[in-house]
């Protein structure tokens, strides 16, 4: 009679793990192209900045 309890619980993880991959799948390519963006985004004053001051 134990048992039945244990697998709620085993299960339950095996639900919460299999979200957490999906959240991970849906917002990896979303963050990726956000870190571009901002990477370009601080990345092109300081390039153009230097290269007006010469």
């Amino acid at each position: 009679m134990t048992p039945p309890p244990l697998r709620v619980l085993y299960d339950a993880g095996m639900d919460q793990q299999s979200a957490q991959d999906r959240w991970e799948r849906r917002t990896q390519r979303p963050l990726l192209a956000l870190a571009v963006v901002f990477a370009a985004a601080y990345a092109v004053p300081i390039v153009y900045g230097s290269a007006g001051r010469r």
